[in-house]
């Protein structure tokens, strides 16, 4: 917000120097054009009712950065070097008073669309995590895919960089569920590369053209093919219609599980995921194979075992209507989730997971970055990771953990 505030002040600051310069003088915006050289002089008007009215900044208010094409918009909307030194001249004005007000605001201009690209980092890695963890994993999916796709808390996982988008007919975002059912037909194809069967995990584009781009990865360990066509005599627009048909993820739904959590579930190998602040260091990690959330900062952990090791737990049906309580043990650092109906750690609309704190707002998840109820960016990682956890951090994050306090003798 002080950014927002200075970069205000400096192009305030700017375009009243040259208004106010223009005054002075008693020049138009033609003869200020001119003297400027500009052989346009239409063109040379636009420039300086531009520079006199100052850059549009709401764009700025966005606290997760601005993307390139307003960024390039902003710098446009300032004067040039050279403009500053024809200005200068032509108004007498001081030069390095002016370039320090164009600095100000070109640093303003990079530092948010920096934060921009940052963020979109964790979110490509999140959607490159996740291919990585279908590819080294797929047989063991595959193996267990009639009790996965029987339990709706499995066939109910969200995937986040799985499923169809196709211009006038829809889009949908996978459920683990929906990939298993599609995995025999149309997903799976021929890889172009070695011949070995391709998972077309993301598909996306025309129907009316029939271009599209195709994501995702060969069964064969030695082939890196990522990318490629839908096979020769399958069109686009009949593969999208076929899975648009499928048991679309559009609705409502609740899992309290991860792709994650679950293959280490089934016995496969997952990583620490690391979660970082708005700042992005690195302040929390979840380990899936002690269902630990740690504070790095603190040494405080959460304790999000009960979630996931208890199956009449997991699948009893919802009786009670109070929020799960937390309690802190005098002697140890970290938090026992201990009542666990009713299940609801979050529910998934779309491809974007709220967590409904009450009073507090809906924080929301998406591709690796959990924002706060007015959309800011306060937690980001590299992998999905379950909703409990993202509970747990929105919970923390929102300085409301609701847990006891230790008790003392």
């Amino acid at each position: 917000m002080e950014r927002i505030h200075a970069a205000q002040y400096n192009a305030i600051r700017l375009s009243l120097a040259i208004r106010d310069g223009r005054a002075k003088l008693a020049l138009t915006r033609p003869q200020l054009a001119q003297a400027m050289g500009y052989k346009k002089i239409d063109r040379g008007c636009q420039r300086i009712a531009q520079w006199e009215r100052g850059c549009a900044l709401e764009s700025l208010d966005n606290p997760n950065g601005i993307d390139a094409q307003t960024h390039k918009r902003l710098v446009s909307q300032l004067p040039t070097s050279k403009h500053l030194e024809k200005l200068t001249t032509a108004l007498e004005l001081n030069l390095e008073m002016l370039e320090n007000y164009r600095e100000a605001l070109l640093s303003t201009f990079a530092l948010s669309h920096q934060r921009h690209r940052r963020i979109r980092e964790f979110k490509k890695h999140t959607l490159r995590s996740e291919h990585s963890l279908i590819k080294r994993h797929h047989k063991l999916l595959l193996d267990h895919a009639n009790s996965l796709k029987a339990t709706d808390q499995f066939k109910e996982i969200q995937l986040s960089s799985c499923g169809v988008s196709a211009s006038f007919l829809g889009a949908i975002d996978f459920t683990l569920g929906d990939l298993l059912t599609l995995s025999s037909n149309p997903l799976v194809s021929t890889c172009a590369q070695c011949g070995s069967d391709f998972w077309n995990l993301k598909v996306s584009g025309s129907t009316l053209s029939g271009r599209h781009t195709v994501t995702g990865f060969c069964t064969a360990e030695s082939c890196d093919q990522s990318k490629q066509q839908l096979p020769k005599g399958l069109k686009f627009g009949r593969f999208a219609r076929v899975c648009l048909k499928g048991e679309q993820s559009n609705h409502t739904r609740s899992s309290h599980w991860s792709l994650s959590q679950l293959i280490h579930h089934l016995g496969g190998s997952v990583p620490l995921i690391e979660i970082y602040s708005d700042q992005f260091e690195v302040f929390a990690h979840y380990d899936p194979s002690t269902w630990m959330l740690t504070f790095t900062s603190s040494a405080n952990s959460v304790d999000l075992s009960s979630v996931f090791e208890t199956q009449t737990l997991l699948f009893a049906a919802s009786t009670l209507t109070r929020e799960p309580e937390y309690e802190s043990s005098s002697d140890k650092k970290h938090i026992t989730i201990q009542s666990l109906q009713p299940l609801k750690f979050g529910a998934f609309v779309g491809n974007s997971l709220n967590v409904d704190l009450g009073g507090e707002g809906v924080w929301r998840y998406r591709d690796g970055v959990l924002a706060d109820p007015n959309g800011v960016a306060m937690a980001l990682m590299k992998m999905d990771p379950p909703p409990a956890v993202l509970f747990a951090l929105a919970r923390h994050l929102s300085g409301h953990h609701h847990m006891k306090e230790p008790t003392t003798t």
